[in-house]
Formats: C-alpha cells, sequence, structure tokens
C-alpha cells in the first residue's frame, strides 16, 4: 500500500534536512514524499530536490490550507501529515501500515516528543514525555485519504488547534475505535525556544479555540486539554516530580503563563472582537 507523506515547508531550511532523510530512512518503502512550499526563496525547494521529492509551491502560508492541497495531489490510499520540524523514528511508516490492515481504524496518532536549545526548550521536552500514554493529548498524523477527504481536510480557519479538531470529528462518526495509535515517536525540534516566541503563538492560536470550545464534536475533548488541573495532575504523576522537584515547579509556572495568553486570546476573539463586529 502507497502512504503519501505531506511534509509542508516555510523557511524550513534548518530543519528539512533531518525531516526528509528520516522519512527517507524509513524501514517501510512504499511511500512518496510530497512537499507543499510557500518560502520566498529556494533553500527549501532544493532541499525537497536533493531527496527526489514531488515538490509544489503555494501562494497561501497556513499550514492546514498547505496540508489540504498535499493530500488533494497524493496517490496514497493513506496520507502522513508531517510538519518540517518533526523527525520520525525509522519504524513509524512500518508500524503505521501493520495497523492500517485493520479496516476500523480511520486515522493514526503518533506519539511525540521535542528536542531543542535553552531552558523553556527543555521544560517542553519535559512536559511531551507527560503525554506519551495519554490519548486525549494525542494529534493524529495518518489519515485514510477519503475519510480526509470527505471530511473537508482540516479547516482552512484552524490555525492552533487543527491537529485535534479533524481527529475529534473523525471520532465523533466513527466512534472511538476508529483512532489508533503508533507504538513509535515523532520528535519535533523546537529550535532556541524563547518564553516570548511560546506566548505570542499562543495568543495567535486561541482563535481557533474558539470554535474548538464550542462544536458538539469537540466540546468534550477541549474541556480536558483545558483543563490546567489536569495538565498538572499529569505532570505530579510523573518522574520527575520525585527526581526534579524545581523543575515540576519550573514546568508549573510555564503551563499557567501560556494558559494566561491563550485565556486572554479565547477572551478577546470569543467576546471582545465579536462585540466590536457588531
Amino acid at each position: 500500500m502507497l502512504i503519501s507523506v505531506i511534509v509542508t515547508t516555510y523557511k524550513s531550511d534548518r530543519t528539512l534536512t533531518k525531516c526528509l532523510k528520516s522519512i527517507a530512512d524509513q524501514s517501510y518503502k512504499n511511500f512518496e514524499i510530497i512537499v507543499v512550499d510557500s518560502s520566498p526563496t529556494e533553500n527549501d525547494h532544493q532541499i525537497a530536490m536533493d531527496f527526489n521529492c514531488r515538490y509544489v509551491r503555494v501562494p497561501f502560508k497556513e499550514r492546514s490550507e498547505k496540508r489540504n492541497y498535499g493530500v488533494k495531489t497524493a496517490s496514497g490510499d493513506w496520507v502522513a501529515i508531517i510538519d518540517s520540524d518533526m523527525i520520525l523514528n525509522s519504524n513509524v511508516l512500518d508500524l503505521a501500515f501493520s495497523m492500517i490492515s485493520n479496516a476500523k481504524y480511520k486515522a493514526l496518532c503518533v506519539p511525540e516528543k521535542s528536542i531543542g536549545m535553552g531552558y523553556v526548550a527543555r521544560l517542553k521536552s519535559i512536559e511531551r514525555d507527560c503525554y506519551i500514554n495519554v490519548d486525549w493529548m494525542q494529534a493524529a498524523r495518518f489519515f485514510e485519504r477519503k475519510i480526509f477527504l470527505d471530511f473537508g481536510g482540516y479547516d482552512p480557519t484552524n490555525v492552533g488547534s487543527e491537529d485535534y479538531t479533524l481527529p475529534r470529528n473523525i471520532e465523533y462518526r466513527y466512534g472511538p475505535d476508529s483512532i489508533g495509535t503508533i507504538p513509535s515517536i515523532i520528535t519535533q525540534d523546537e529550535g532556541d525556544l524563547k518564553l516570548t516566541g511560546l506566548l505570542k503563538k499562543k495568543l495567535y492560536y486561541s482563535k481557533a479555540f474558539v470554535n474548538y470550545s464550542s462544536n458538539d464534536e469537540t466540546e468534550k475533548s477541549f474541556k480536558k486539554k483545558s483543563s490546567f488541573y489536569n495538565r498538572i495532575m499529569l505532570y505530579i504523576e510523573s518522574p520527575i516530580a520525585r527526581s526534579r522537584p524545581d523543575l515540576l515547579i519550573a514546568m508549573i509556572l510555564l503551563k499557567f503563563a501560556e494558559f494566561g495568553s491563550m485565556f486572554v486570546g479565547f477572551i478577546y476573539y470569543k467576546y471582545l472582537k465579536r462585540t466590536n463586529k457588531t
């Protein structure tokens, strides 16, 4: 079975080579790579050509639109949605294929870890480790192409929660057993992560949380993910709480700052901006 791997890029030359190499080195070989790029330079294009990828340049920058475009042009029965800063374990596609043979699955999640430079990146890496075995914190990366297209793909206006919204919509229609989890890892390279940049991104993403919180398909998921208590309990139950209480406290403070940024954005987009339009 052919698996189409969609990689979206925008000025991603720092991480794209490692990403594409991790895909090229997969033990499962029946795949194609489609790079959907909106960069103003040729750097990402050249890297894609070095790996014999199918390359497409598009004018839109948001990743949901680029992902949807890539899936529409794909040839595989299943598609994998990969960001350009991700590195796949060598058995991810192989394990995905073994699960795809079970017709009940419409989408598959892959647990994610992160790496990066600096103290904030270290805290985010520890945080990601706390989510490895938590199903409601996993994002789907593999989709049956027909199902993806039936749902219209990702909502182009959804930036920030699209990785969770689409699988929850699928789950709402087909039941919880329609989403599986691949027992492998994808690692995200956060780079030199700064607190100000992280909080700005959360503020920007909060715009999408308005719909995520109010739709029947995603309301339950939103309540779990947006619960500060749920997150803190995951941290407290992790090994880091026993071995490094200083890091535990730092993680809690960082998550408090993130939730604060998202809350400000949520209130603005849900109430204040809507009031300004009327």
